[in-house]
């Protein structure tokens, strides 16, 4: 459970840019309307319908430690 609430911070703090580049949704397919919300709640659904392995896998593909 710890590492699952790693992981939910870590892409929860992402900007959309990166989430682009991991889920392959494009903010731009969204409306801009109440700061993209739409493809917040998109990607938001996608992460969670991810599996605990798939998520890990994702982490250590994309994760940066700060310098």
């Amino acid at each position: 459970m710890i590492e699952s609430n790693k992981y939910n911070l870590w892409f929860g703090s992402l900007d959309f840019v990166t989430v682009e580049r991991i889920t392959r949704l494009r903010q731009g397919f969204y409306s801009p309307k109440d700061g993209f919300q739409d493809f917040v709640d998109a990607y938001e659904q996608w992460w969670n319908e991810t599996s605990q392995v798939e998520k890990e896998y994702i982490y250590q593909t994309h994760y940066s430690p700060p310098i």
